[in-house]
């Protein structure tokens, strides 16, 4: 019997979040305990029958520590480009690079990946250790 869908569901990383639970990781670094959905179950019983891939999908998660306070980057970024900007130089969707601008609960942080992209658009790099820095912040077992 599988679960009812949730709107987490949608998920892409339900392979991840499967093998880790396989491995008895199912308490987030807050000691909330992992929610399990269908999207996950249906991962745990493919990895069950291919255990083989279980260490191939169980990689730490990584976490940034050191992002720089939101308003001060978004004033940063004001600074050095435009939301127009970007998008015409770089192959980044307006709707993500909207999102960095944002000073309501929508805000979100570049990606490293499209920080790289973004940086080499700017007259004077700020904040580039803070962006990139990341550590390792995986699940514990219970």
């Amino acid at each position: 019997m599988y679960r009812t869908p949730t709107s987490m569901d949608t998920n892409e990383d339900s392979m991840i979040y499967a093998a880790k639970i396989l491995k008895g990781k199912v308490k987030r670094n807050s000691n909330q305990k992992v929610q399990i959905t269908l999207s996950t179950d249906v991962a745990m019983e493919y990895l069950k029958n291919n255990p083989h891939l279980i260490d191939q999908y169980d990689k730490p998660f990584k976490y940034r520590p050191n992002l720089p306070d939101k308003l001060k980057f978004i004033e940063y970024l004001k600074t050095q480009t435009t939301i127009k900007k970007l998008k015409n130089n770089t192959d980044i969707p307006e709707t993500k690079i909207a999102h960095w601008f944002r000073k309501d609960n929508c805000f979100s942080y570049p990606s490293i990946e499209d920080w790289n992209k973004i940086k080499k658009n700017f007259k004077e790099l700020k904040f580039d250790e803070e962006m990139t820095f990341e550590i390792n912040n995986d699940w514990k077992a219970s």
